[in-house]
């Protein structure tokens, strides 16, 4: 079956610069839920990852984005635009790490940014919008050292930004969102490491 992630809820969204919690999901649900809400138009945007039982390692995620219609008087009856719209995942150390011979853990980095071209979206809104992105998770992390190679413990961070203007208004009035997804990776026992090692569980 190979390497698999555990996807954790985590309820935190940056609304405008300011950190606020999200509204939390019913116990039943089986979706990764995150809502946005513009400060100035009401608009809200909601993100959604499937998260019934669990997704492997290389698995294409799918990941959601729906704005509802838009009322045209809370943009002073102008058509609202989505003018940037960024997914980016990247790779974070946590916790304890097990490296040999003393060597530091890898500096937090990017895996890669991909960027939605806004032409691609209705100029007219009002009707809602609904995107599904694919996100493919990259391979298991590892460190190697000159003796061996060990696992890290390691979480994956999906975080998407946008802004959305009314049109007709500068680039700067634009409403900024933010908002985060924690994929955490669990290790496996007896993994056959890329250059052919057998691996330990990580404890």
């Amino acid at each position: 079956m190979g390497d698999r992630v555990a996807l954790e809820k985590t309820f935190e969204v940056w609304i405008l610069n300011s950190l606020e919690p999200s509204p939390m999901p019913s116990p039943s649900s089986k979706l990764l839920y995150q809502k946005m809400i513009t400060k100035k138009s009401g608009l809200t945007v909601s993100l959604s990852i499937p998260a019934e039982g669990r997704v492997e390692i290389g698995q294409v995620l799918p990941v959601t984005l729906r704005v509802p219609p838009f009322e045209k008087s809370k943009f002073r009856g102008l058509a609202p635009l989505l003018t940037e719209c960024v997914f980016k995942l990247r790779e974070e150390a946590v916790g304890k790490t097990k490296v040999a011979l003393g060597r530091t853990t890898r500096i937090p980095k990017d895996i890669y940014t991909l960027a939605l071209l806004t032409d691609d979206w209705p100029k007219d809104g009002y009707s809602g919008l609904e995107r599904v992105i694919s996100i493919s998770l990259p391979g298991y992390p590892t460190m190697s050292t000159s003796s061996q190679t060990q696992w890290l413990d390691v979480a994956y961070v999906l975080e998407v930004s946008m802004k959305i203007r009314a049109e007709g208004q500068k680039e700067k009035e634009a409403e900024a969102l933010k908002a985060q997804f924690l994929l955490n990776v669990v290790a496996p026992h007896h993994v056959i490491a890329p250059h052919g090692d057998q691996l330990p569980a990580y404890e």
